[in-house]
Formats: C-alpha cells, structure tokens, sequence
C-alpha cells in the first residue's frame, strides 16, 4: 500500500500542472499607477458640466486641471468653487475630476487601489459601462462610496439593453452600521474607514459572474444579470445627486479619491 505522503505527492503533482497554467494564461494588459502623470495615450480626461436633471442631478463641473498626479498617485480633486460651464451657461458650485480609458474591455479582473474622499455630498465611484451614452446598457460598479458614511461601500451590476433596465444585483460592506440597507459579511474590523488608508477594490468578470473583493477577499457574487457588451473604465468623483445627497455647510470645501494603481487582468 502506498504510504499517504507518496499519494499527496501524486495529487500534487496533478494538481500543479493546473495551477500554473491559470497563473500562465493571466495576462496584464493595464498596470498604471499614474506616477508619470495621466497618460494621454490610456486615458481620456473629461471636460463638461455634471448631470443637470434626471433620477441623480449632481453639482460638479468635471475639468482636467482636478486630476493632479505625483509620486503617489492620481488625486481626484473635488473643490469648493462656482465654475460656469461654456456649452450651456449653468453655473456649477464644484469642481471635479473624471478619466475614462480610451480601450474597451469585455470580461477581466480590475483592479483599484484608492483610498476615499471623506464629506457629506461627495460620491466617489470606481465603475466600468458601455462607452455609448444613450442608449444606456449597462454598467459595472466596482466601488461606489458615501462621503458621509466612511465605513460604508457599495459594489452594483446593472444589466441594460438598448436602454431598458433589465435587472441589478448589489452588495453593501457597512462597517459603521450607518447605512440603511443588507450589509454583506466581510472579515474586515468593525468601524473602518475607508477614507484613511489605501485600500485594493475589485471586480473579476466573467461570462457567467462577477465577484467583488475587497484587499484580495471575495465577499459578493452575482451570478445573474451579467452584462456581455464591452465597457470602458472611469474613474471619477461625483458631488450632490441621490446616492449621498447634496453636500452641507459642514462638508469640507476640498477633497480627493486618491487611485495608486489601476490594473487590467484578462
């Protein structure tokens, strides 16, 4: 009879094969961690007011010079100041940041290392869509964040076509017990705040899921509603709208979504 350590070493050595072939086939197409500035030949920086109506009106005028980088990072800028956008005259009180990448990418795991913006109003969101604005089909929200709740994301698939809402599936980590809504359980310290560490967010999609991680720990996955259209990234800061409300006088007048590294694994 085989003694059990000659077995494990034959299970072993069939399973290794396998793992290294997964490692093998992983392959890296985005790894920027935006030290040499915002690289023009990756990403899009948008110009143009928020959104004026609809179900989430938002008070921020996006503008490139909010995208500030250094050696440790890019740095959303959200400022307390009125800005009058030139298309359509309508006067903003913020200003923000917002960066789309120029590819599309259809299933992968991304990857954001962010630390948040912490102040009632301020909507932080780290999300892939279809790069069409209308119709609207689909979305996938690695992170969304609530300035006045620091303990507290939000991670949401939407599944749309041409421009019908099909159906969403989402997932709350509320450290703080301050949202009003199911939190998921997550191994992770009661009271944390997102807003004063670096923290890795991310979303492996796939043809038949989507799980969402939070520093390499899965904690929700959907396995329905999964869109199948390629999306692009975008990496912004919102200000006002329905998601955390509109900001008050105690919300502090600057603040930034620090990204230290955004990374693509097909």
């Amino acid at each position: 009879m085989k003694s059990r350590n000659t077995i494990l070493a034959a299970l072993i050595s069939l399973i290794a094969p396998s793992i290294a072939f997964a490692q093998a086939t992983g392959k890296v197409v985005l790894d920027d961690t935006f030290t040499s500035g915002v690289d023009s030949t990756t990403w899009l920086q948008v110009k143009q007011g928020g959104r004026l109506a609809g179900r989430t009106p938002q008070d921020q005028y996006y503008t490139p010079t909010a995208n500030v980088t250094d050696s440790n990072g890019l740095h959303i800028t959200l400022t307390r100041e009125d800005t009058v956008d030139p298309k359509t005259s309508h006067k903003y009180e913020y200003t923000a940041g917002r960066i789309e990448s120029k590819a599309t990418y259809l299933y992968g795991v991304f990857s954001f290392t962010a630390r948040l913006p912490r102040g009632k109003g301020y909507w932080p969101a780290l999300w892939l869509r279809t790069p069409e604005r209308d119709p609207f089909n689909g979305e996938i929200d690695t992170l969304e964040g609530f300035g006045s709740r620091p303990n507290c994301i939000m991670s949401t698939v939407h599944h749309c076509e041409n421009g019908k809402h099909l159906g969403s599936k989402c997932a709350v980590i509320d450290l703080g017990r301050t949202c009003p809504c199911n939190a998921v359980d997550v191994d992770f310290p009661a009271g944390h705040d997102f807003t004063t560490d670096y923290h890795t967010f991310s979303t492996e999609w796939r043809a038949d899921h989507i799980t969402w991680f939070l520093d390499g720990k899965p904690y929700f996955t959907a396995t329905e509603d999964i869109p199948h259209i390629p999306m692009r990234i975008i990496l912004e800061c919102h200000v006002g709208g329905t998601f955390d409300g509109p900001p008050t006088v105690d919300t502090p007048a600057k603040a930034t979504l620090d990204i230290s590294k955004v990374q693509v694994l097909l």
